[in-house]
């Protein structure tokens, strides 16, 4: 049953009546209690959410997705210390975005009232998804050691399911000022080669190495569009259902020199046959 569109009750007594929400029960074999269907302007983003970059034609994808079969796991959000009336959304950013996209007006979540156990929940599962950039984990790393969740490298290693080596390269990445990592950020730069070149490299050399990044990336787009355009086929021989096909494009215009060209490989081909 799509968990938007199930029955919706009210277990609270009469006199609450101004305090409900629209809410329902879940059960599943590891988990029994109840989400609500809250009201999508209500939510916010976790205020310790390390995921900073939100692909917008994933989140097309994934609103299409919610659009026909609606959204078969609930959010998980915190009350809001700081804004009264509103949710922080512990899990669940992306399919929040992609609801606002279709305009959905409710969502369903399943509130937690631990903050510290929220913390750590969010805490892990930043971390744990998948294509964020190197400082964004940098980041969710560096935001379980500083909370406590983890004491060391190595628990976080463990936790996270990766190598001690990998935890102290990423956390390494801190070193780079903010200026840089800004950039990085916006340019999508997560090459690991590059990082390490800019932690070697002085600070006021940063931008430039960025820089040349993007004018190796125009270059090879238009050596290669240049390519694309010359390939432009005048005759072609091929097989089909054992017959041999040939395609002649009768309408280009080949040099003199070029017909020689082609008269050649054919002898050479002939000869080979």
């Amino acid at each position: 049953m799509r968990i938007d569109k199930a029955k919706i009750r009210d277990p609270l007594p009469k006199q609450d009546k101004s305090r409900t929400k629209q809410r329902v029960s879940t059960y599943t074999e590891s988990y029994k209690g109840e989400y609500y269907n809250i009201e999508i302007n209500k939510l916010i983003p976790f205020k310790n959410q390390s995921r900073k970059i939100f692909d917008k034609k994933s989140l097309e994808e994934l609103a299409k997705t919610i659009e026909l079969h609606g959204i078969r796991q609930p959010l998980t959000v915190l009350p809001s210390e700081e804004q009264e009336g509103k949710y922080e959304i512990v899990s669940g950013e992306r399919r929040w975005k992609a609801a606002q996209i279709i305009k959905l007006s409710r969502v369903p979540c399943l509130i937690l009232q631990d903050r510290s156990a929220a913390e750590e929940i969010a805490l892990i599962e930043n971390v744990q998804r998948k294509n964020l950039h190197p400082l964004e984990l940098m980041k969710g790393f560096k935001n379980l050691l500083d909370k406590g969740v983890c004491k060391n490298h190595q628990e976080v290693a463990d936790k996270i399911g990766v190598a001690r080596t990998v935890v102290v390269e990423t956390l390494g990445l801190s070193k780079l000022p903010s200026s840089t990592q800004s950039l990085l950020i916006n340019k999508k730069v997560k090459s690991r080669e590059i990082l390490r070149k800019l932690l070697k490299s002085p600070h006021e050399d940063h931008v430039q190495i960025i820089k040349d990044i993007d004018n190796k990336k125009l270059t090879y787009f238009n050596v290669n569009k240049t390519i694309k355009k010359r390939k432009n086929k005048f005759i072609s021989i091929y097989l089909h259902q054992n017959n041999l096909i040939f395609d002649e494009d009768k309408n280009a215009n080949l040099t003199s020199d070029q017909k020689e060209e082609v008269k050649n490989y054919l002898r050479k081909l002939i000869s080979r046959l």
